[in-house]
């Protein structure tokens, strides 16, 4: 009979004891602490210059690239879907209209019509049939170009003043307007910009689609007439000409040290550049002038003589520092051209650059940086550097400085602690006369007292690395928990470390996109502040981001411990009087 009651005895001792454990709260099963998924967001032709052209034997206005193909609207009513290298027909529609500007949302085509005081846009399948008609209010002419954003229609008209519309192509509804004032043919989007051909000064402008501000200028090689559609397949843009019909086919440029665009300075022998977010001020050495240029257009919108010649300005503030050829001066002016003050340095420098913090000064006779006082130009501490620099700029995307080896004709990027070079150079736009240089935020512009030009060079922008910010949250002492924190970054790995409650952790590598699940310390209860400090492979730190942990002590029931050991002893007790009766009987 003691064997029958055996398995009884085995359950209950298993059951109330393992209440007892659970309950009591010493032992808890190693488990990961999870948030929950987290988003993580993760020497070369400019702009302008052609190269290669296809002749047509029909007059091309609104161009338009679709899946390898140049949909072309022909002066006289039709529209021909061209081979892009040889410019051969494929096939062609007639349409009962003289087509003008053409654009593709993927799935229908938008047309507007060569006709004055019209202005209809007409949406076509990718077969010819026709699906709808919208009309933009037109006062003379029509409306030249049309361009589709991946949301949005936008158009454009042939007339002064101008107006470039926001189009639901849906409904053909208008939902914003912007005022222009020039008169524009053909346009596209790239890059979150429009493109549109400003047919009457034979340039092509890139505007901001919000305010129709001219961001950029660029100036095509040949002086042909008749320049008018515009579109792109990623890599070329094409323009098309009805005067002398072809297609141009122009690069766009995209690789570090390519020239992104040029233009010709306002006057001879620029040298020194500085910028401040909004104007260039570009000195010139022959003319002892300061021009004041539109970041947009690099045009000059104002400018002041100066009773020296100068060499390097630098934008500090609401004031121009500028470095002379003539004299051991720097002089301070106001953006107006009022002169604040003279100092005398005993030597000159070819360029200035303020990068936030510091005036710094590469000089004239030897190869040093020398970083200057803001109150009086007094040398505060040098640096030695490996040969002559020209300008200098502060690069604050990539925490480098970039300068001009004026001699080697090399951009050349330093060390924002030594100025010595990191190893990255790039060629110089300008065969010669290389100077001045300064950073935009998007592009290193360059001077070339040569040239009389002005170029904006491509560099590598290095994002800084993120995080996917885990949230905050509680787990109890001793147990096992850990942040899951993923870090991401253009160039795929770097070094982090955490501080707990300020204290550092050691560094250690991470590999991009992979959770670092970084172990919690649950021995002591508290409220923690666990915060990782993190950088990519070139040493861009990213947003430090800090996760609050709180440890909270083990839930005990009070009482409940001798409750279930009495609970235990009584079942042993009853187990073994009913062992011994059946001794008995």
């Amino acid at each position: 009979m003691k064997k029958r009651f055996l398995p009884i005895l085995i359950f209950i001792i298993v059951i109330t004891s393992g209440t007892f454990l659970i309950f009591a709260g010493n032992v808890i099963p190693n488990q990961l602490i999870t948030n929950g998924d987290q988003e993580i967001e993760m020497d070369t032709l400019a702009l302008g210059d052609t190269v290669d052209n296809i002749s047509l034997s029909i007059e091309p206005l609104g161009i338009v690239y679709v899946d390898g193909y140049l949909w072309v609207c022909e002066r006289d009513g039709d529209l021909y879907k061209l081979n892009p290298n040889t410019g051969s027909e494929i096939l062609h529609y007639n349409l009962p209209f003289d087509p003008a500007g053409i654009c593709f949302d993927g799935t229908y085509f938008y047309i507007s019509v060569d006709q004055s005081n019209n202005g209809s846009i007409l949406k076509y399948t990718y077969d010819g049939t026709y699906v709808d008609r919208f009309d933009v209010p037109v006062s003379t002419y029509f409306v030249a170009g049309l361009a589709f954003d991946g949301i949005n229609l936008w158009a454009i008209k042939d007339e002064t003043p101008n107006t470039l519309y926001q189009i639901d192509p849906n409904t053909g509804v208008v939902e914003d307007t912007v005022s222009v004032s020039l008169r524009y043919g053909g346009m596209m989007c790239f890059d979150n910009r429009i493109w549109a051909v400003q047919w009457q000064n034979k340039k092509v402008h890139i505007l901001d689609p919000a305010t129709a501000k001219i961001q950029e200028v660029i100036d095509m090689d040949d002086t042909d007439s008749g320049k008018y559609g515009i579109t792109h397949n990623g890599t070329h843009y094409f323009t098309s000409e009805w005067q002398n019909p072809e297609i141009r086919i122009i690069k766009i440029p995209k690789q570090p040290g390519e020239v992104w665009n040029d233009r010709a300075a306002p006057d001879k022998h620029p040298l020194g550049i500085s910028y401040n977010g909004s104007h260039y001020f570009l000195v010139d050495t022959v003319l002892n002038k300061l021009d004041i240029l539109d970041s947009g257009t690099l045009e000059n919108e104002s400018s002041f003589y100066l009773p020296f010649n100068p060499l390097g300005v630098a934008v500090v503030g609401d004031y121009l520092y500028i470095s002379s050829t003539d004299t051991n001066n720097i002089y301070k002016y106001t953006h107006g051209g009022t002169l604040i003050a003279t100092f005398s340095t005993n030597r000159k420098y070819y360029a200035l650059e303020y990068d936030g913090y510091r005036l710094l000064a590469s000089d004239y006779l030897g190869a040093y940086i020398r970083e200057l006082d803001l109150a009086d130009c007094t040398v505060i501490k040098n640096y030695s550097v490996p040969s002559d620099y020209a300008g200098i700029c502060f690069d604050s995307v990539n925490d480098v400085y970039w300068t001009i080896n004026w001699t080697g004709g090399k951009i050349l990027q330093l060390n924002p602690i030594d100025f010595n070079t990191t190893g990255i150079q790039h060629d110089a736009p300008a065969s010669s006369g290389n100077y001045g240089i300064e950073f935009n935020g998007h592009h290193i512009v360059t001077t070339s007292h040569v040239s009389d030009k002005i170029y904006k060079v491509i560099i590598y922008l290095n994002k800084p690395p993120l995080s996917n910010h885990p949230v905050d949250f509680t787990i109890q002492q001793n147990s096992y928990g850990s942040i899951g924190w993923i870090l991401t970054d253009d160039l795929g790995s770097g070094y982090y470390r955490v501080f707990i409650n300020n204290t550092p952790s050691d560094w250690f590598e991470w590999m991009n996109n992979s959770n670092l699940n970084f172990p919690l310390e649950t021995s002591i209860t508290g409220i923690f502040n666990y915060t990782i400090q993190f950088n990519d492979s070139v040493g861009t730190f990213g947003v430090i981001d800090t996760v609050i942990v709180e440890i909270t002590p083990t839930t005990v029931i009070p009482g409940f411990t001798a409750y279930l050991l009495v609970i235990t002893l009584l079942s042993l007790i009853g187990m073994a009087i009913i062992l011994k009766r059946d001794r008995i009987f």
